[in-house]
């Protein structure tokens, strides 16, 4: 288990069990240091997690009067728990980009090339493209980490609109040549 834990208003960690039973034992975190582990819903002092409680180093001299001793209330923690380093399931880590923009992209790109020499695969490869572009829009307006590949997904999606209308404008071309080849041709055998 993974603890983080304040100190003079910095938050640390991660640290393990060991590490951090060490260090309530030793007095370097106290009853009022704030922790947190997966699982908490917030910051709480260490003196009132359970399982933490018993480990924290007591002061050596008794307070005068034999007074008990209270353990203080920490204010409100200032920190948001911290984030994970693996990404939730099906999301994508930070640092990579968008993925379904470079897709969009290079989808385009091969549509256009397609649309004009083999149309259906051109039409094909441009919708994929503009699909796939309209997605990555969506996933960089949830996540402005991957702000940089917006254009690309705008590039795909603008290619993938250009190869389907070659693709199309390419069969009918293709259409019209070859009932005008029929024609000429049953014309002939007449």
């Amino acid at each position: 288990m993974q603890w983080y834990y304040s100190k003079n208003g910095t938050q640390l960690g991660p640290i393990g069990t060991e590490d951090i039973k060490a260090k309530l034992g030793s007095g370097e975190i106290s009853a009022t240091d704030l922790v947190w582990k997966e699982g908490m819903a917030d910051w709480v002092p260490a003196g009132q997690v359970g399982e933490l409680r018993t480990l924290i180093a007591t002061p050596s001299a008794a307070p005068l009067g034999g007074a008990p001793v209270s353990t203080p209330v920490a204010p409100a923690s200032p920190y948001a728990p911290p984030v994970a380093a693996t990404a939730a399931p099906g999301a994508y880590p930070i640092g990579a980009g968008c993925p379904k923009a470079s897709t969009a992209k290079t989808l385009g790109i091969c549509g256009l090339v397609f649309a004009l020499c083999c149309s259906i695969v051109g039409v094909v490869l441009g919708i994929l493209a503009v699909v796939n572009g309209n997605q990555a829009q969506q996933q960089i307006a949830q996540n402005p980490a991957w702000a940089a590949d917006l254009p690309k997904a705008k590039a795909g999606v603008t290619m993938g609109w250009i190869a389907i209308g070659l693709g199309v404008v390419s069969m009918i071309v293709s259409v019209v040549i070859n009932v005008g080849r029929f024609a000429v041709q049953s014309n002939l055998q007449h």
